[in-house]
């Protein structure tokens, strides 16, 4: 007589981590059937409840394979509408050779009306035998589950960036503090200022924090590169033109916005030519956080010294320690290039060919 068409068989072998191993004894043996199906005790698994479903000789014609699934029966709840999304691999293993496994992977979302996810064709009915491998000397078919959750969809509100360069860009009523640089005025908000900015987190956090104060002088500061900032600050990513990356970058190192700083000390070092060269180094010396921007200035110039005209060099002479630098570092460059030279052939060399 044949068994009902929902058999609950075998046994749990092994549990760990998000990996579990179901052991159907006597498989060749088992009268299923067409669509038979054989359900595994339920386990648990990343903090839900699971059960692995087998159909011996497949859950659709041609009834030639085997069939695997994951099952998750708390999805059949009308409640689950969200789901859970999961990364999962079936595998049956091969008792004669581990790299004979047969395994196929899939990502799926399990929900509402949609419970159960796995391969109808997992492998033929035909091939699973002791002779095969894929019994073990019991006559057991052994399904190896491998579980991976994706991340969940992030809780967030997109668009933050653009929310606040909107702030920016029409602040409205909602602005308690104007920036005043070189006749212009710049409507802005201190909690965003203090939670972007070190310099302006500390001085709101001093005196002039409870002043109630309504404007900011800033002096000496070129406005166009206080609109640059406040851009960054407000989350934007502007291109800043040549002219600019020197006053940006000092406002930068002012306001202690070293990643920004240090980002335009780079454009400063990248768009370096013959005829500024010798002014961003006496601009670059001697700067916060710029060594490394010196010393990437250096190997400019020592690589532009021959497009240069004396004149250009000229404004050095206010600066003896960067000029010595400089003439050191050409005279090391000029010896590397001839000592080159000299080991490529030795033909120029009085002795070469002499014993």
């Amino acid at each position: 007589m044949k068994k009902s068409a929902v058999v609950a068989s075998g046994k749990l072998v092994r549990s760990r981590g998000l990996q579990v191993e179901w052991e159907l004894a006597d498989f060749q043996t088992l009268d299923v059937n067409l669509d038979g199906k054989l359900t595994s005790p339920q386990f648990q698994l990343g903090g839900h409840s699971w059960r692995l479903l087998c159909y011996p000789k497949q859950n659709k014609p041609p009834h030639e394979h085997v069939s695997l699934y994951l099952d998750y029966p708390a999805a059949a709840k009308a409640y689950m509408k969200q789901g859970l999304k999961y990364t999962f691999k079936l595998s049956i293993r091969n008792d004669k050779n581990p790299l004979q496994e047969v395994s196929r992977t899939a990502t799926s979302v399990f929900e509402y009306g949609n419970t159960d996810q796995g391969f109808s064709e997992m492998i033929k009915v035909k091939d699973v035998t002791k002779e095969s491998g894929y019994l073990n000397d019991d006559g057991a078919l052994v399904v190896c589950l491998d579980l991976n959750q994706e991340a969940p969809p992030a809780l967030a509100v997109p668009g933050l960036s653009s929310d606040f360069l909107a702030l920016l860009d029409s602040p409205g009523a909602t602005s308690d503090l104007t920036l005043l640089a070189g006749g212009r005025s710049f409507p802005v908000h201190r909690l965003i200022l203090a939670a972007r900015c070190p310099y302006f987190k500390t001085l709101f956090e001093s005196g002039f924090g409870d002043s109630g104060a309504r404007e900011l002088e800033l002096p000496d500061v070129d406005p166009h590169a206080v609109a640059l900032l406040l851009r960054c600050i407000y989350g934007d990513t502007p291109f800043c033109p040549e002219r600019l990356l020197m006053p940006a970058a000092e406002l930068a190192d002012q306001w202690l916005l070293t990643d920004t700083r240090d980002a335009l000390y780079q454009r400063i070092a990248a768009t370096a030519n013959a005829t500024t060269i010798v002014r961003d180094l006496l601009w670059t010396e001697g700067r916060g956080g710029a060594e490394a921007l010196v010393g990437q200035l250096g190997k400019v110039f020592v690589s532009l010294v021959g497009e240069m005209k004396q004149e250009d060099t000229v404004a050095l002479e206010a600066n003896p320690r960067l000029m010595t630098r400089l003439l050191f570092a050409v005279a090391k460059s000029v010896a590397a290039s001839g000592g080159a030279r000299g080991e490529g052939t030795g033909a120029s060399h009085p002795s070469a060919g002499k014993k």
